[in-house]
């Protein structure tokens, strides 16, 4: 019974507090005007598409300066809804002090690649979503050309960014993707003219280390202005094809990594 009457009375007790909590809260943003705004961008990115002032820049954009302007009259629901349909922001979360001051959090999408097509473009992002670009905004990242349905842009395509941006050498390695009609992906260096076909299976990981052993291999001794397409769909080798005017053409070298 005493356990009842504590349950009953503990109860009551939080029903009074929150009550008294939202009256008080009502009546402090009818007299309170808001004293000021501060802006933080959060989340780790390698490639930041906005800063503090980008963001500001934003809201004014959006017509929210709620400075000096009466709390009860600041819709922050509304504005956080409008911050969260933003593409480069994962989240938004926008709250008030009990000194009047307003306080936003976003949370910035890190781009990993950018698609460019023939009818549209976009960033994916590395939680694999789709970031709408923006012409403000621009990230310095691997850039893939061609055709390039969504589901192989968060698919495949994207595993095999992913392991080329984790990995120094073939970050520095690598300048863009390609993929033509028949969905071969293709890779093309910084440096020379020579197409890696890294083909459409994705053991991605096996083909560029296949890749890396040819390149230990064979272009010490032939160099890389010797060969038009390195191909790595075959399991296990690179078939190398000559440029027209190198000393090997017509043969193309077979080349097994075993």
């Amino acid at each position: 019974m005493l356990k009842k009457v504590l349950y009953i009375l503990g109860f009551f007790l939080v029903l009074s507090y929150l009550v008294a909590t939202v009256i008080h809260f009502s009546d402090y943003s009818d007299g309170v005007r808001c004293s000021g705004l501060e802006v933080r961008v959060a989340g780790k990115t390698k490639h930041a598409f906005m800063q503090q002032s980008d963001v500001e820049r934003d809201l004014k954009r959006l017509g929210f300066t709620p400075n000096g302007k009466p709390l009860d009259s600041v819709n922050l629901h509304q504005m956080e809804n409008k911050l969260r349909a933003n593409t480069l922001f994962r989240g938004a979360e926008l709250y008030v002090s009990p000194s009047g001051r307003l306080y936003l959090t976003v949370e910035q999408k890190d781009p990993l690649f950018m698609v460019i097509r023939s009818d549209t473009s976009f960033y994916v992002s590395s939680d694999r979503s789709v970031i709408i670009p923006n012409l403000q905004y621009a990230a310095p990242v691997l850039l893939a050309s061609g055709q390039i349905p969504l589901s192989l842009a968060t698919g495949s395509l994207f595993d095999l960014i992913t392991l080329i941006s984790d990995d120094p050498f073939w970050t520095n390695f690598f300048a863009q993707v390609y993929v033509p009609d028949n969905g071969q992906i293709i890779l093309v260096p910084r440096v020379g003219k020579t197409e890696i076909i890294i083909g459409s299976t994705p053991n991605w990981e096996e083909k560029l280390s296949n890749l890396r052993l040819f390149m230990d291999k064979a272009i010490p001794k032939y160099g890389w202005d010797t060969f038009k397409t390195l191909n790595l769909e075959f399991k296990d080798q690179v078939i190398a094809t000559p440029f027209t005017s190198s000393p090997l053409y017509p043969a193309a070298a077979l080349v097994p990594m075993q």
